[in-house]
């Protein structure tokens, strides 16, 4: 009977480490929506468990079927626009528009640091981006529990003017005090619910516009 009992305790215990120990990055999850001018915008989110998680870095980026050929950029940096957040801007609302990467979840991210000639529409196979090397801390992820981590534009008004799926790891500590960890995703393009937005335009471009509003 001692011997059930000290097997049942070490089990409880070891359950509570292996809770402890277990990853707090959760998944990506991609949110689609349509502009006012019609075009397609996909925000990408890193989802967490807790408010204090903190990310540091995505990496490893690789499209792993599809193109990215039709993203566009609406920043005016390099002959083909940027994916670094800095550049981005908010006259006439050309950043809801724009494609960019980021760490903070901000449009206007002056702290990302990204490894890649970062110009054009496509992001090379094991590019990165994230907080500086010698960085001690992470970003905070706050009660939403989630960061976006990028913005992909389309250059069409229909949703499957490009159609891609990439692979990735997201690298992020429980706390300040607490090792980097690394966790997969995957990013798909476009999102489900974006097709499914897509029909109900669709229909609705059929009906009077009083109707649709």
């Amino acid at each position: 009977m001692t011997i059930q009992y000290v097997g049942i305790c070490s089990g409880a215990v070891l359950a509570l480490l292996v809770s402890q120990t277990q990853a707090s990055f959760t998944n990506v999850s991609v949110a689609p929506a349509q502009l006012v001018n019609g075009r397609w915008v996909y925000s990408v989110y890193a989802n967490f468990t807790a408010a204090t998680d903190q990310i540091v870095k995505v990496k490893d980026w690789q499209v792993t079927s599809g193109t990215m050929l039709n993203v566009q950029h609406s920043d005016t940096a390099l002959p083909l626009g940027s994916w670094n957040p800095s550049w981005c801007t908010s006259e006439d609302q050309a950043v809801l528009s724009d494609s960019f990467v980021s760490i903070t979840g901000l449009w206007n991210d002056q702290g990302t640091n990204l490894n890649w000639t970062n110009g054009g529409p496509t992001i090379g196979t094991g590019a990165e981006w994230g907080l500086p090397a010698l960085s001690s801390g992470g970003v905070t992820v706050g009660s939403t529990l989630k960061v976006k981590i990028m913005q992909i534009a389309g250059t069409n008004l229909q949703p499957t003017v490009f159609q891609f799926s990439a692979a990735l790891k997201v690298e992020w500590r429980t706390s300040a005090s607490q090792p980097t960890q690394s966790g997969n995703g995957t990013v798909t393009i476009p999102a489900p619910g974006a097709l499914a937005l897509c029909g109900m335009s669709l229909l609705c471009a059929g009906h009077s516009r009083r109707r649709c509003s």
